[in-house]
C-alpha cells in the first residue's frame, strides 16, 4: 500500500513539473511573439573622431528615450589612402552601425540620432532625438544611411 502511494506522489510530481516546463515554454514563444515586430534595416555612419564607444551588435536603438530596435553590426569603413592624403592602402574613414528599427517608425532623411553612453557602465545605445521630416526631406527608404550627430557631454 505505501509503495502505491509513493508511485502516485511521483506521478503528480511529475505531471506538476511538466505543467510548469509548457508554461514556461508557453511564455516565452508569447514574449517573442509581442518583441519580434517586423523591422527594417537602416545604417547611420559615425566620423572616427566621433567613434562608437560603447555600441556593439544587439545595443539598444531608441526613439525618443523608447526601446524601438537594436544594432545589427558595427564595421569599419575604409578608403584608399592614395585618394585621402600620403601612403599606399586603405584608412579608416568611419565607421558605420547598422541598425533595424521597428517597421512602423518613420524615418526621414533630416532625422538626428545621437550615441548615447551611460554615466554607469559600458554599454552605449542610439537615440533618435528626431525623427526628421522638416522642409526638403525626404523618407529615408529601408537600407538608407544617416550620419550621426556629435552626442553631447557631460
Amino acid at each position: 500500500m505505501a509503495t502505491t502511494a509513493a508511485g502516485r506522489q511521483n506521478f503528480v510530481a511529475g505531471l506538476f513539473v511538466l505543467a510548469g516546463v509548457a508554461l514556461a515554454v508557453a511564455t516565452l514563444v508569447i514574449i517573442q511573439q509581442l518583441t519580434l515586430s517586423p523591422r527594417v534595416p537602416y545604417q547611420i555612419e559615425f566620423t572616427v573622431e566621433e567613434g562608437v564607444g560603447g555600441l556593439a551588435t544587439g545595443s539598444d536603438v531608441q526613439v525618443g528615450g523608447l526601446s524601438r530596435g537594436k544594432v545589427a553590426a558595427v564595421t569599419p569603413r575604409y578608403e584608399d589612402a592614395a585618394s585621402g592624403g600620403s601612403g599606399t592602402g586603405r584608412r579608416m574613414s568611419g565607421v558605420v552601425v547598422s541598425v533595424e528599427i521597428d517597421e512602423s517608425i518613420e524615418i526621414f532623411s533630416d532625422a538626428t540620432v545621437l550615441r548615447m553612453s551611460p554615466l554607469l557602465g559600458t554599454t552605449g545605445f542610439l537615440n533618435f532625438t528626431s525623427l526628421g521630416g522638416g522642409p526638403g526631406a525626404s523618407r529615408l527608404a529601408a537600407g538608407g544611411t544617416l550620419d550621426a550627430r556629435p552626442s553631447p557631454g557631460m
